[in-house]
């Protein structure tokens, strides 16, 4: 029985590991340059709007942001993330990205095949019911402006720069330093 409680641990803890290493990735600077350059592609300042999408000519960080989300669904999927973690450390900026992107997932399919991007609608619908239950559903359908608000936040970004990201705070200390 006591080996039984110490793999149990043993497994919490690898999927906190796990999903620090996939925030550290995040707010890294390149993960953050992507954001930004997406952020700028994708809004009109003039208008304060979104800018129309070409899904078969979309803006290749979008494609990153995708991707990003593809793996954190794998690594969900197979267990070495916890999806509630996953919504709580992501799920302000997928939900968004997500919407922003569908357009870009259904063309990738036309031309890829039906299997791309299946690890991001899986990782999407495995945490909708964790915000409904969390926050009454306020971000799981995004809307234009919801898309705008949060591209207009990551737009004047500077790599490296430590982001306030979903429900927590600014904090006085450099990132990774007081977790």
């Amino acid at each position: 029985m006591f080996a039984v409680v110490q793999i149990g641990e043993f497994r919490a803890e690898a999927k906190i590991q796990h999903i620090l290493g996939e925030v550290n990735e995040f707010e890294r600077p390149r993960f953050t340059e992507i954001s930004t350059m997406l952020a700028n592609r994708q809004i009109d300042r003039k208008e304060e709007r979104l800018k129309p999408l070409d899904p078969n000519e979309p803006p290749l960080q979008l494609y990153d942001a995708l991707n990003f989300g593809e793996d954190l669904g794998l690594l969900t999927r197979r267990g070495a993330l916890d999806p509630h973690d996953v919504w709580d450390e992501f799920g302000y900026w997928l939900f968004p990205i997500y919407t922003d992107g569908r357009p870009v997932i259904d063309a990738s399919r036309n031309q890829d095949g039906p299997a791309t991007f299946n690890e991001c609608d899986w990782l999407i619908e495995k945490i909708r019911p964790i915000e409904l239950r969390e926050e009454g559903g306020k971000q799981d359908h995004p809307s234009e402006q919801d898309i705008y608000d949060l591209y207009y936040a990551e737009s004047d970004a500077e790599p490296g720069q430590h982001i306030p990201r979903g429900r927590r705070k600014a904090s006085i200390f450099p990132p990774n330093v007081c977790g």
